[in-house]
């Protein structure tokens, strides 16, 4: 329970903390299913390009299964972190804060993404998913449920933030506003274009397969 400022405060901290770390592990999440999706089937990673508010993996070969390389970016994340709170789920609640968020951050971010590219076909996942044979609503139904699962999580896991039910309607927006907004604004004005190191370090990542065999 929320009852004082410094309490307000705490939480607020703890949540942009956990949103950060949760978005850029989601991200990360999402292309390691790309990429060993297509290492099983005997493709190839040219390099895994990891900015701090998107990423993207561009392919050395032609995927043999596109199908199974797409779902496995979408559905790897959410049901890795989904996994692992079930085993864990028994730790303190200070533990687990990271995890939940994670957790809750891959099932939104993975259901968003299918849902936004699904509808506009704007060339991503979805788009694909949807050129190889998936009905449209399909993909929009399961960016649906994921966005569900996501915030059913995080809705029955409110106190690991320091909120409680009884909390006023004030206190939660003064926590979720101030944990997600700050790095969803640097988001939308291009903030990540200040660091290009970050494509370093994803074409390092993409090379530590080629590299041990």
């Amino acid at each position: 329970m929320i009852s004082s400022k410094i309490e307000l405060l705490k939480s607020t901290l703890i949540l942009l903390g956990s949103f950060v770390f949760g978005y850029n592990a989601a991200m990360i999440l999402q292309e390691l299913g790309h990429a060993i999706a297509m290492w099983a089937t005997g493709g190839t990673i040219e390099w895994i390009m990891l900015r701090f508010f998107w990423s993207h993996t561009f392919y050395g070969s032609t995927p043999t299964h596109p199908m199974l390389t797409i779902l496995a970016g979408v559905l790897l994340g959410p049901s890795a972190m989904f996994a692992l709170l079930l085993l864990i789920r028994h730790c303190r609640s200070s533990f687990l804060v990271l995890p939940i968020m994670v957790c809750v951050i891959t099932f939104v971010y993975n259901g968003l993404y299918l849902i936004i590219d699904g509808i506009a076909e704007a060339g991503n996942d979805a788009t694909q998913l949807i050129y190889y044979g998936f009905p449209k609503l399909t993909v929009v139904l399961l960016g649906l449920v994921m966005v569900s699962i996501g915030c059913t999580i995080g809705l029955v896991n409110l106190n690991v933030l320091g909120l409680a039910p009884h909390d006023s309607v004030k206190s939660r927006i003064t926590v979720f506003g101030g944990g997600m907004l700050p790095y969803l604004l640097a988001f939308f004005i291009g903030f990540d274009y200040a660091f290009p190191a970050a494509d370093t370090v994803g074409l390092a990542f993409a090379q530590l397969h080629e590299a041990a065999i």
